[in-house]
């Protein structure tokens, strides 16, 4: 398997808008005749900026952006995520108005980025580089301090 940086694929966001969708949405000229340079051109563009959204959120807590994944078994919820920001700004390209359905799920997407970026959420399935130390922060917890001399209890 080859290993991308791209939290989606083309095949992603022309699952979620449709072969016409796509199709449409990179038809600068609107003529109705789009090539598969434009389109795949289209595409990335999309796919990048909303993995730059992503990397935006993710990067108080991980140290190498983006995240590098295998192409055939990407983070599901970051590719969800993707999908949702890059299918807005696909939709509201040429200026037109935006499926409600695109908007609320890009806003929902960016509010679940926002908490992520807080630390108060956390990505499933993503390796945090602090995850290999939770054994030892369980074992931390309050410091014992020993007097040697305890006065506590006994009457001088």
């Amino acid at each position: 398997m080859a290993s991308t940086t791209l939290y989606c694929s083309r095949a992603d966001l022309t699952d979620r808008l449709s072969d016409g969708g796509v199709d449409f949405v990179a038809d600068d000229d609107g003529d109705g005749a789009v090539t598969e340079a434009e389109k795949v051109a289209t595409l990335d563009r999309a796919i990048v900026a909303a993995g730059a959204v992503i990397d935006q959120a993710l990067c108080p807590w991980i140290n190498t952006l983006p995240v590098t994944q295998d192409d055939g078994s990407r983070n599901e919820t970051l590719k969800l995520i993707a999908v949702d920001l890059a299918s807005e700004r696909l939709a509201a390209r040429a200026g037109g108005t935006v499926p409600s359905a695109f908007t609320e799920a890009a806003v929902e997407a960016k509010e679940r980025l926002e908490r992520v970026r807080m630390g108060e959420e956390r990505v499933c399935g993503l390796v945090y580089p602090t995850d290999g130390f939770e054994t030892e922060r369980r074992r931390l917890g309050s410091p014992k301090v020993a007097n040697p001399f305890p006065t506590y209890g006994r009457r001088r």
